[in-house]
């Protein structure tokens, strides 16, 4: 009940007093729940991640009823979305490190929520309402390497739900990172083997008639052995004894003592009449080795231990020809057997399962029939005129050595065989077929061979070889050679008949600084210094020098330079920008054409080309610029009557050179220069003049 105050009659209450009555009534209420224990969750307020995607916020589910240290009851009906990426401070719980963690630990706490504002007699404004409310908050305890970090302390003013174990780089929230191992549950209760964690009474109750219902029921939670007691009891046959203990001590001790050699001496045993024999009252032990005597005995008689008349035979299958067997004495029985056996006709009367073989086999019948088939199977063996056996079934007696002294050995004609082949086709230095096999002596004119092997003959053979050209292989000459050819001055002295793809290598002078190459295409003689065709490219024989090559044909006669020493390089490397030529055209002169080398000719009709370039530096004042330049070729029969000049590159000119002399062999020209001085100017440029 709660503590009470007596308004009385005409009595002017103050607001305090007032107040004081629902705080008295207020106050019951929670001493009530305190009193009984109710602190923490009674239902709901399961914090998990945030759905349907998770993030940096949970979920508390509602509606969760919560009692803190006060008796103070919190209630929401409604999920509550709570971020956890800052605590109640606005500060942020991401880690600063990686490997580290941290863990954010979510409470609530009993607060009012406010309203119905109203002014006071003190022009004052007051909250007439003043309901009951919550505040979620979150904290975050100190970042720690993994494993080791500890959580926020449990709060005196709030209810924890969970703790959350934030890891660096986290952007979700997920039901794995989350414990209640810590959450304030109402009934929380440890112990082994079971403990217990509820909100409600009726929960807690339930759970714990569950585990008693189980644990009589035999469901679960069953006594160990060793924790009932056993109050003792009699003795084995043998006289050992059985004081108390547990039921567990008792058992294993049960198994011990009939598991030891001496187990059969504890269990008794009752007296068994019989005849001839009969077993004496005692134990297992005594019994068995009764038993063993007894079969001992009957097994060691030499006579007499049963007569066979005295056993029946019941009778069995026929032979495999048909004869029956029928039931009758052992006794009847063997003498049948041998009588029927041992009769022309027993051989057929065995039967004789299949036998695979290779190359002949027997299928299943008798022993006659199979005897009878091995026999067909000898003689056509012996009948065969080839293939009788295989060469590494026959043994092989071993034989002489061959010429040089390798041995034959015994082995099997299949290995001498392999043996031969393999002696003969050996290609070993002094050790090769060649030189096993023998050879007389041969006469000839001028050489003749010597008795002795192939090998000893073939070197022979390669000597007179070498001494004469071949053809076919690559000849070194050390002597001046004198190939005269055939008589008559059309025929030649060497040819070389060939119609090459690119061009055919006729002749080289190679291993100095560079070589010499000659070489012949389908209607053009190349000479080349320096420079190797590889079949798709120039190679040059040392890149410090340049590459020369003279072209001739019924058009035109050319001197070329490729003036890099880059290697290999492309066929129209030749006459591009990196070579310099010099062309004879011979069809010009074919077609009636003029071609007057050794000095200038005249050029009527222009225009003509050159090219000029200067450089230079000046002192303190401005300075122009010149320079002059022949016609790159030929002259023009009169002094040009125009120039025009194109400026390539220049620096610190003005760019407008100008014509100050014209001659028909060249002309010369100037310009101004521009900028601070000291400097250095330069201009590049070329001219045409008609």
């Amino acid at each position: 009940m709660a503590d009470r105050l007596d308004y009385f009659f005409r009595q002017r209450v103050t607001e305090a007093e007032l107040d004081l009555g629902f705080e008295l009534l207020e106050r019951a209420d929670r001493n009530l729940a305190a009193d009984l224990g109710f602190v923490g969750v009674v239902a709901g307020a399961v914090v998990s991640q945030h759905a349907p995607v998770p993030d940096l916020t949970v979920d508390v589910s509602g509606p969760g009823a919560v009692y803190d240290q006060l008796g103070e009851r919190v209630f929401f009906s409604s999920l509550q979305n709570v971020n956890v990426a800052q605590d109640d401070n606005g500060v942020s719980t991401a880690v600063a490190a990686g490997g580290n963690e941290k863990i954010v630990s979510v409470f609530v706490k009993f607060d009012r929520s406010l309203s119905d504002p109203r002014v006071d007699g003190n022009s004052l404004t007051v909250f007439f309402r003043r309901d009951e409310s919550f505040r979620v908050i979150v904290a975050q305890g100190a970042e720690a390497p993994a494993g080791t970090a500890l959580p926020p302390p449990l709060r005196s003013d709030a209810i924890l739900l969970g703790d959350i174990i934030r890891t660096f780089g986290q952007t979700q929230i997920l039901n794995a990172n989350i414990s209640t191992a810590r959450r304030q549950d109402a009934f929380v209760v440890a112990g082994s083997p079971q403990s217990l964690r509820r909100g409600r009474t009726i929960e807690a109750v339930s759970d714990l008639l569950a585990l008693y219902n189980a644990h009589v029921g035999g469901a679960a939670d069953h006594h160990a052995a060793s924790t009932v007691e056993y109050a003792g009891g009699g003795n084995w046959a043998d006289g050992g004894t059985n004081p108390a203990t547990t039921v567990e001590a008792q058992l294993d001790k049960i198994v011990a003592d009939l598991a030891a050699a001496t187990g059969a001496p504890k269990i008794g045993a009752a007296a068994t009449a019989g005849a001839p024999n009969a077993l004496a009252a005692g134990s297992v032990k005594s019994q068995v080795d009764a038993l063993l005597g007894f079969i001992n005995a009957h097994i060691n008689l030499a006579a007499g231990a049963h007569a066979a008349s005295a056993i029946s035979y019941a009778g069995g299958g026929s032979w495999a020809d048909g004869g029956t067997n029928p039931a009758t004495t052992v006794e009847a029985q063997l003498d049948k057997v041998i009588a029927d056996l041992a009769a022309a006709t027993g051989a057929p009367k065995i039967g004789a399962a299949a036998t695979a073989g290779a190359p002949n086999s027997l299928v299943a019948g008798s022993v006659k029939s199979q005897v009878d088939a091995l026999l067909g199977f000898i003689n056509a063996h012996i009948n065969l005129a080839a293939g009788a056996h295989a060469a590494a079934a026959i043994t092989y007696a071993g034989g002489p050595a061959w010429l040089g002294g390798r041995t034959n050995p015994a082995t099997t004609v299949e290995a001498q065989l392999d043996k031969i082949i393999s002696d003969l086709a050996d290609t070993a230095a002094a050790d090769d077929g060649a030189e096993r096999i023998g050879a007389q002596a041969v006469a000839g004119a001028p050489s003749s061979l010597a008795a002795g092997s192939v090998r000893s003959q073939l070197d022979q053979l390669l000597g007179f070889v070498n001494v004469s050209a071949r053809t076919n292989v690559a000849q070194t000459w050390t002597a001046t050679q004198e190939l005269d050819g055939p008589a008559g001055e059309e025929n030649p002295s060497i040819t070389t008949v060939i119609n090459p793809t690119n061009r055919k290598l006729l002749w080289a002078a190679t291993g100095g600084t560079y070589g010499l190459r000659l070489y012949y295409t389908d209607r053009t003689i190349e000479i080349t210094l320096n420079a190797r065709w590889d079949g798709a490219q120039w190679v040059e024989d040392s890149t410090s020098f340049f590459s020369a090559r003279f072209i001739s044909n019924n058009f035109e006669v050319r001197w070329q330079l490729h003036t890099t020493a880059t290697s290999p390089f492309a066929e129209s490397e030749w006459s591009g920008s990196v070579s310099r030529q010099f062309v004879f055209d011979t069809d010009g002169i074919g077609n009636g054409e003029t071609l007057t080398l050794g000095r200038e000719y005249d050029v009527p009709s222009g225009p003509l080309t050159g090219y000029s370039a200067t450089e230079g530096e000046w002192g303190s004042t401005n300075a122009n610029i010149g320079g002059g330049a022949s016609f790159a070729s030929g002259r023009l029969p009169a002094a040009p009557s125009s120039v025009t000049f194109t400026v390539h590159s220049q620096l610190g000119t003005d760019n407008s050179p100008s014509a100050f002399v014209s001659q028909r062999m060249g002309v010369g020209w100037f310009d101004g220069t521009s900028g601070a001085l000291p400097a250095t100017r330069w201009m590049f440029l070329s001219f045409s003049a008609t």
